[in-house]
Parts: structure tokens; sequence; C-alpha cells
């Protein structure tokens, strides 16, 4: 570096829009090294003393006085430039604060800095002149020495000593002494022929891989040749090798020295998928997700910048895991609601991964049964490359669905309160022949919509075509999208009955009817309930997948990737639970439920069957899940988003309003209207309205839906709206929530 002082912006974890600016002081007596984006420095803020990244290296003097840099960390950058422009767009697309995004993906955020902090003498001074007696006992013991541990300074001269001589500019950090990312590191080579990989006997057989499979890993592999970025779609039955082509793909990728991103939907999926890779590719297989120990977090991210973690599996957060050179980002499961985090940074991890692999140029994979609406609609237009798999392995058949209608066939009849007879029969032959089966609630989708037990009606809204939620204390139903409202009826529209009840039931009351009508048999149950411990996933998963238990009841969670050979059948007991919520997407999810669902069973043999009870078995996406028409549900479903201008063929955004005092709340809604009325005709507004639930632990809670077909324009009146809000009621809470997955 020259003599000039040299000006840096840095991104420190403090939930603020913007960086900072500071200075390398040249007469600071501190040896910088070059600076960087990506490398993470030390700096003052206010009273405090915080780490933080450097954003743009080389930025202009400022017109204000700014404060210099204690010191630069790292002698490389810890971030890669694609990941830092990745976090930056991420903020701004998801209208969260800058700083709060890098705060919780900057690299070891929860490890002192200080831990393996090494001083050496300052190669500025010669003459140490003006120090008293114990300074000049610190300044001799490290004359002979290149460099000593913070830590065993202080415990021989003691803390003052040591800082007291920092501040002076006699003793600095000896740069090399982080070994994650330091010149001292592990040098991994650039490129790891498969063969030569660690490997582990966990049983995995080897694949004979199926013509479709052979074809669609060539076309994968000439676009990963190419270097540039590419997004395709794999549409693959269940249980059709999906994930073989996968690690295919990526043992290409690591042998042209690039590095790869699995993404699962949840941490139930990572032990299974973990296995098979590890298998695979050995020890340079990593995992990151909230469920591990801390420990081993901390040595998976230093493994990463280290290079020898080179495959990273984990949930939505990995998808800002710090690997460099990325080749390849697979999203498995892409249709998963649970990649878009629900609450304060809420962003859409396979959005983002699809960003990251155009600002790396890689190949971004993604794989889903049933895709989202969006993916498909972007493949069938050309937008993705798109592969089909219409066969599973083996050519097993997919397992026969039977359709109960409870209008006909109710539990009651045998005095049961969730299963009917027909699935009581088909769970007592499986279990009885030694087979396995699951029990699947859609509890995520619990709204409180009313439907009539005689015919299966729902009543809707004129306006939206979506269910309207049941408000008890009112009793009026009502659109949480637009604000219509109607007084309940004391009989069915549609058949004139008088039996019209909300829906809902949960695991625990379902659990409770399996010990009553199968009192010998052993299960287990799989929800948030049975899974918030840290390893709880994988002992649920090792009990069934060994045949400790015959029974697997729970969530949405055990109808996800899955893969147990003696599962011979599935139940759905409570279909309409997800159809009937107040949401444009519902008929969506109830397809991927049953689609999803199906899959688990029959991958070991023929024979298997699914089970689903239902007071609409008519419902088009029901009907079309039954046959496995996927095309023709994905036909129907595009031409209504069309038709009501809803994803693929407009943006969705979501304004969140939240406070103590509702007519406080009342009020603020009462201030928006000017600029709800001033908005451009290509943006539509709806609300706002409460919420779905409007008042949650104490607060109430509005809705404002916007809705665009162009998204820039959308943007940029987000940001408008964003700041004439914050202006107008500036003591109520405000959330934008863009391309929202639930409304609750």
């Amino acid at each position: 570096m020259n003599n000039k002082d040299v000006y840096i912006e840095v991104i420190l974890p403090v939930p603020v829009d913007h960086g900072f600016i500071y200075r390398l002081d040249k007469n600071a007596g501190i040896a910088y090294p070059e600076p960087a984006a990506g490398q993470r420095v030390i700096v003052p803020f206010g009273t405090r003393i915080l780490a933080g990244i450097i954003s743009r290296a080389g930025v202009d003097k400022p017109g204000y006085e700014t404060r210099s840099v204690k010191e630069i960390i790292d002698h490389k950058p810890c971030l890669s430039e694609a990941l830092i422009k990745l976090l930056l767009w991420s903020s701004d697309y998801y209208f969260h604060p800058v700083g709060d995004v890098f705060k919780q993906f900057m690299p070891h955020k929860d490890i002192k800095l200080e831990a393996n902090k090494l001083y050496r003498l300052s190669l500025q001074y010669v003459y140490f002149e003006g120090l008293s007696d114990k300074e000049l006992n610190v300044i001799n013991y490290l004359k002979n020495k290149k460099s000593v541990s913070r830590n065993t300074l202080i415990s021989r001269f003691g803390i003052n000593n040591v800082n007291g001589l920092v501040k002076k500019g006699f003793v600095e950090a000896a740069f090399k002494s982080i070994k994650k990312i330091s010149e001292s590191s592990q040098e991994i080579p650039s490129s790891l022929k498969i063969d030569e990989a660690p490997m582990r006997n966990l049983g995995q057989k080897l694949v004979t891989l199926t013509d479709e499979q052979k074809n669609i890993i060539t076309a994968l592999t000439e676009s990963l040749d190419t270097g540039a970025f590419t997004t395709a779609l794999i549409m693959g039955v269940t249980g059709s090798g999906k994930t073989e082509i996968y690690m295919r793909v990526i043992a290409k990728t690591i042998e042209a020295g690039r590095n790869a991103i699995i993404l699962v939907p949840e941490i139930a999926l990572t032990p299974q998928l973990v296995q098979r890779f590890v298998t695979r590719f050995g020890s340079i297989v990593g995992i990151v997700h909230s469920g591990i120990k801390p420990s081993l977090q901390k040595k998976t991210q230093e493994d990463i910048l280290n290079g020898r973690v080179r495959i990273v599996i984990g949930v939505r957060a990995a998808v800002f895991a710090p690997v460099s050179n990325v080749g390849v980002i697979v999203v498995d499961e892409e249709h998963e609601h649970t990649y878009k985090q629900e609450d304060r940074f809420r962003y859409n991890a396979r959005d983002v991964a699809i960003m990251r692999g155009k600002l790396e140029q890689a190949l971004v994979i993604l794989g889903s049964a049933t895709p989202s609406i969006e993916s498909y609609y972007n493949a069938s237009t050309g937008k993705y490359k798109f592969y089909r798999l219409y066969h599973r392995i083996h050519n097993l058949p997919m397992p026969e669905i039977h359709v109960i209608d409870l209008r006909k066939e109710h539990p009651h009849r045998i005095g049961s309160e969730i299963l009917t007879k027909p699935v009581v029969d088909a769970l007592s032959l499986t279990l009885s022949r030694g087979k396995q089966a699951i029990i699947m609630l859609n509890k995520r989708g619990y709204s409180s919509s009313l439907v009539c037990t005689g015919c299966g009606h729902v009543e809707k809204c004129p306006e939206c075509d979506i269910p309207l939620t049941y408000h008890k204390v009112t009793q009026r139903l009502m659109c949480h999208y637009c604000g219509y409202s109607s007084a309940v009826l004391p009989r069915c529209p549609a058949c004139g009955s008088n039996d019209i009840r909300p829906l809902g039931i949960g695991t625990q009351r379902l659990e409770e009817e399996i010990k009553r009508i199968f009192n010998d048999i052993k299960f287990v149950r799989m929800d948030s309930d049975t899974t918030g411990k840290a390893g709880s996933h994988e002992g649920l998963i090792n009990m069934f997948g060994t045949g400790e238990v015959f029974l697997l009841i729970g969530t949405q969670m055990v109808a996800k990737g899955l893969d147990f050979p003696d599962v011979e059948l599935v139940c759905l007991p409570m279909l309409d639970v997800g159809l009937n919520v107040p949401d444009f997407r519902s008929a969506e999810r109830i397809f991927n439920i049953i689609t999803q669902s199906a899959g688990r069973a029959g991958r070991g043999s023929s024979g298997a069957r699914v089970f689903i009870q239902t007071y609409n078995p008519g419902y088009y996406a029901v009907k079309h899940a039954v046959e496995y028409n996927t095309d023709a549900f994905y036909a129907t479903e595009l031409g209504y988003r069309k038709e009501l201008l809803y994803p693929p063929f407009s943006r969705i955004a979501l304004f969140i309003f939240k406070d103590k005092r509702l007519d406080k709340l009342h009020a603020a809604m009462g201030k928006i209207g000017s600029e709800i009325e001033a908005l451009p005709k290509s943006v539509q507004a709806y609300g706002p309205v409460p919420a779905p639930m409007a008042k949650v632990k104490g607060t109430y809670v509005y809705h404002l839906l916007l809705k665009s077909a162009r998204t820039q324009q959308l943007v940029d009146v987000l940001h408008r709206m964003d700041e004439r809000f914050k202006k107008l009621i500036g003591d109520v809470r405000v959330v934008i929530d863009m391309d929202p997955q639930y409304f609750v």
C-alpha cells in the first residue's frame, strides 16, 4: 500500500440500509494488508467495537470526518464478490436492512475474533522509548519470537500492558493467525477426482442409470461445460432417480475444480440425503443447518473457507454459504413453501439460488415431481431448460389412489373422529403383513373455513375466488384479500343442509385415535412438537427406516422426499383442511400433497395404496392428482391464474401493519388511503384489511396486498410507499413480504 489514506465501505451488523465509510489511516502505525471486498474488519462504531465486512474498497473520500479501521482481520476475502452482490441484492429485493442480512451470514459471527489472534512487534518501530518497565518486558519477550498468542501475552504481562502497546502501535496483529483463510491454511487441490475422495461403506447400492437419467445427465453436463449460467427444471415422478442425477452432475462439477450447493426444504430430509452423498464423495461433504451442534457448525464453516468442504448440503440458509467458485446449485423439492422464510428476512431460497447461479455463472437445477406453477411455466415457455422423468426406477408402478367421499362414508359410522372404515381396514391389513404405513395430516393449511358436510360446499369470495374465513365472534365470513364479507348462512346455499362446521384436527388427536384403534402397534409421531431437539429428526427417521416401528404419523414433513422401501400404505384423512384455506395457491398445494404423499408408497415393490378422505372428490386438483395427470392440472391452474392475474402472470407483495393498539392501527390505515389511490393503474391494491389471524400475541395485524405484471414497477412502488408509510405512520410497524407464500 502507498502512503495515502485509503477509504473503504463497511457493512456492519446493525439494522440499517447502508454501509459506513472508514479510512485506513497511514499515520495509525498499523500494518494493514491490501484491502479488498469480502474481508472482515474491526472498526469503532459509536462507543462499541464491531466486526464488519468490506463491501467496497478504494471508495472516494467523503465530505465528512471518518474514523479509522482498527484492524483488517483477513489476508484475503472470506466472502466472494458474487456472494457480496447476492447479499446486497437480497437485502434490496426483500426489503430487509443490509446490516442485518450480513450479520446473519458473515463467517464466524458466533466466534470471538480474539480466539486465535496472534501479536508481534510492529515492523515500523526500532526504538522503544517512553515505555514503562512492564511494557518493556513485553517488548523484550516478543523480540525473539515471530508471533505470540494474545492469551499468552495477557496471562504473562496483563491485559492493560498488552492493550497499551497495541494502542501505541508498538505491537500489532499477525494476520496469518486466522488459520481459516490464511496463507498457512491447508492447501486443497483445485481438482479432486471422485475416485480419490475418501469413501465410507454405508451400504449404498451401485445404481444402474435408466435411459431417461442418462439423457438428462448428458444434457446437464453439456450445460455445465459451457461455464455459463443456466437454470434447468427436472420434473420427475416420485422415485424416478432425480438424486442420482444430482450426484452425477456434481461429480463432474468437482472434477472440473468447481464446488456445489444442495438445498433441501426440511431438516428431516437431510440425514438420508447426506448419507448418500457422503458414501459417494466422502469428507468433502458438509452439512449446514440450525439443527446441528454449534461446534460442528463452526468446523463446517472453517472447512468450507479452507476448501476442505466442497459440497454443501443444507436447508434454505445454505444458499448463502461462503462457498467459493460455485459450479452447480441444486434445489431439491423446489416447490416447497419452506424455502420461503416467513419472518424477519423474508427471502425465498429457491429464487435466491437462481440469482446466485446468475452471479456465479453456475448451473442451477430445480427438481420436483410437482414443480411450483411459476417454475413449470418458466420451463414450459423456454426460460428454463425442461427435462422430464416419466418412469420410476425398475419401472415400479405408482400406487393406486383411493378416494373416500366423506359425504357418504363418515368416521362417525364406526365411532371414530378421524379415520373411516376403509382406511382402518387398509391399515389393519398392511400392518398385519409386517409392512409400513404413513398417515399425514395437512395441518399447515389449517383455516377456519366452514364446510357443509352434506355436499362439501365452501363459500368463496365472488371477487377473488378463494374460500372465505369464518370469524366466530362476529358470525361473518371474510375475504382477507379484498375485504369482502357476508353473514354466516344458517343453511348451505348449495344443498340446504344445516350441518356446517369448521375443519381442523391435530396430530395429537390422531395419535390418541391410533392408540384406541390399534392399541398394540408401535408408531412414532413426527411434527414440530416431537422434532424440536437436535438430532430428533434423525432419531425418528432411523426408527422408522430400520423397521423398529411400522407406522409414522405427522404433518407435511413426512410427505417430503423420504425413501422407505417397505411403505405400502399412505393415508391423508383430512385433505380439505388445506383445500379450503384463503389462498390462491390452495389448489396447487393440494395437488402437491396428494402426489408427494403417494410418492412415499411403493418404492420397494408393487401393490402399494393411497387413501384420501375428502368432502370434494370432484375438485379438479384432487381429480388430476388421483389420475396422475400432471399436465392437465397445470394447464387448468395456469388458466385460472392468468384470468385472475395471479403468479406467474404477476408479482405479489404484502404490506403487513402491526400494533398493540387497535384504535391506533385503524387510524393508521385511514392515513394511507391517499397513497393507495395514487398507485399507477398497472399496480392493483387489495385492502388494507384485517389479517386472517387478526391478533397474534397481543398484536393486531392488517394486510395490504399489491399485485402487478410489471416486476420492476412493483418494486419501485414498494420502495416509494415504504418511505411514505414510515413518515405517515412511523410509530406503527410496517413489514414488506415480497412474493409471499402464506397470508395468515
